[in-house]
């Protein structure tokens, strides 16, 4: 129930609730279509199930749905950045400074129509420019997202440097767009934020909606070239493991293991890292943000991406758990075939696939309803989350290598193809050998820990529910008939009421 500014208001209502049921939604619609004398109207914000093309033709034609966007989060949220790099939601982190007016406009003329007007969801400052956005396409959705960014420059920060200001923002947005090792746009946006540093004034310089945009740029550009840093470490790292046999086991470790620590002794951005500090603290003094958890007061997982800028952006977490592991192996035999296990973790064998759907490389296998255009929220078409998932746990706010019992994970367990409620979750695989029989060897991670059913071409049962996130792998054999046409789709399903299908990795075998 959203809160009444006045005794005589009306009260609105929404069905936003973690696990609905069917019979609960029932109760819902029916009570919303008695329409009350003290009832006002529906919302349709995070969590609700119900589609808001739905929810229209559930209500009273004369009964108004007001929106309730969630505007300030980057995942887990009603409105996630669309497959979002992994570091970057390691590190920006579910609430960091993001402006994204391009994506929020898009977001709401998708459902405009369906709507009385919204109230935005906010928790503070991190989401400034999209509040803008947001108002200005609630007045007339035909405004350019550029005439409301040069509104907002010229108003709010400075009328000279309107256009730079502008441009410097949409710099930001595509920043988050599409893989980060290869996206070059982020070092050219801060080229264009550092020359409006080099020539604002000094009042200029000091405000906070400035330093917001300026920060970004740095921070952005600070996990790519450290992306790019320990991705080629790691490769370093495993070609020393690939040379075990020659050199022996402790001593291919040991280099290994080197080169991993060696991101901190011959640390990539020093100078960008530096700057953002001091941003940090500015923001600080100026508006209370509360980018950092010691020094800032924040609370963990809740925009303070400042304490996110150094943590590991590759497998090092991980693989040096697993090297520690091998070192006490009793023989040399021993450390040198789990040294092979762990160079083939991701290994199909011959004539194999393998997918990590948190990479975009994976995502032509999954079957989607309709585009991110139409259904920005995810409730008819599948997206990518966030988080390996902890036991005893609801509500993980960070990402990080850790999960289950709080042991080192892959970092492909970290996201995952996501359904939300009970939609399916299919993905398909052709080119399959029909002379052969396959097993499939299935990650199942993510914060839900929903009970999910799997089915093949909606004919074979390959398992009835199971409660995930007890155990992070699976392994069933597939129904020869399933695969013998050269093709099958493998089909999650949820129990009732549960929050999604969530699936991380997938090894099809031949057997």
């Amino acid at each position: 129930v959203l809160h009444s500014y006045h005794p005589q208001a009306k009260i609105w209502v929404s069905p936003q609730a973690f696990r609905p049921t069917a019979s609960w939604l029932d109760a819902f619609y029916k009570h919303v279509n008695a329409r009350y004398p003290w009832f006002g109207g529906v919302v349709f914000g995070p969590w609700v199930k119900t589609p808001i093309q739905e929810m229209r033709e559930i209500v009273h034609p004369d009964i108004p749905i007001r929106r309730y966007p969630d505007i300030t989060h980057s995942l887990s949220s009603q409105y996630p950045i669309p497959k979002w790099d992994l570091a970057y939601a390691m590190t920006l982190g579910r609430e960091c400074i993001n402006p994204r007016p391009e994506q929020e406009k898009q977001i709401h003329n998708a459902l405009d129509e369906y709507g009385d007007g919204s109230l935005s969801y906010s928790e503070g400052s991190n989401d400034d420019v999209n509040k803008f956005i947001w108002s200005d396409q609630d007045w007339d959705p035909a405004t350019p997202v550029i005439e409301t960014l040069r509104d907002y420059a010229r108003l709010f920060i400075h009328p000279e440097f309107t256009e730079g200001l502008a441009r410097g923002l949409l710099g930001l947005e595509t920043n988050i767009e599409g893989p980060l090792l290869i996206n070059e746009n982020v070092e050219r946006t801060l080229q264009q934020w550092q020359a409006l540093e080099q020539t604002v004034p000094d009042h200029v310089l000091s405000d906070y909606r400035f330093q917001m945009g300026l920060i970004r740029a740095y921070y952005d550009a600070s996990v790519r070239r450290r992306l790019i840093h320990e991705t080629e470490l790691q490769e370093q790292a495993m070609n020393w493991l690939r040379q075990a046999e020659s050199i022996g086991a402790i001593p291919a470790l040991e280099k290994a293991r080197a080169t991993f620590l060696s991101a901190r002794t011959s640390a990539v951005a020093q100078d960008l890292r530096q700057r953002c500090m001091a941003l940090a603290d500015s923001l600080y003094r100026s508006i209370g943000a509360q980018l950092t958890v010691e020094k800032h007061g924040a609370k963990a997982g809740r925009g303070n991406f400042i304490d996110n800028i150094d943590i590991p952006l590759n497998d090092a977490i991980f693989l040096i758990s697993q090297m520690q592991s091998i070192e006490k192996l009793a023989s040399e035999s021993e450390r040198l075939q789990a040294i092979h296990a762990l160079l083939h973790r991701t290994d199909p064998g011959p004539g194999g696939f393998y997918d990590n759907f948190g990479h975009p490389n994976s995502w032509h296998r999954v079957q989607s309803r309709r585009s991110w255009k139409e259904d920005p929220g995810n409730l008819y078409s599948p997206r990518v989350s966030f988080g390996v998932g902890l036991r005893g746990q609801e509500w993980v706010h960070e990402i990080t290598a850790k999960g289950f019992e709080g042991k080192a994970t892959p970092l492909a367990w970290a996201h995952q193809v996501t359904t939300l409620y009970d939609v399916p979750l299919i993905i398909t695989y052709d080119q399959l050998d029909p002379d052969s029989g396959y097993m499939l060897r299935v990650a199942y991670t993510g914060r839900f820990r929903s009970r999910m059913k799997l089915v093949a071409d909606e004919q074979w049962l390959i398992h009835d529910f199971i409660r995930t996130g007890e155990q992070p792998v699976y392994e069933f054999v597939l129904p020869r008939e399933a695969t013998r046409d050269g093709l099958v789709n493998l089909i999650w399903t949820c129990g009732e009421g549960e929050r999604g299908s969530q699936v991380a990795e997938v090894w099809m075998m031949r057997r």
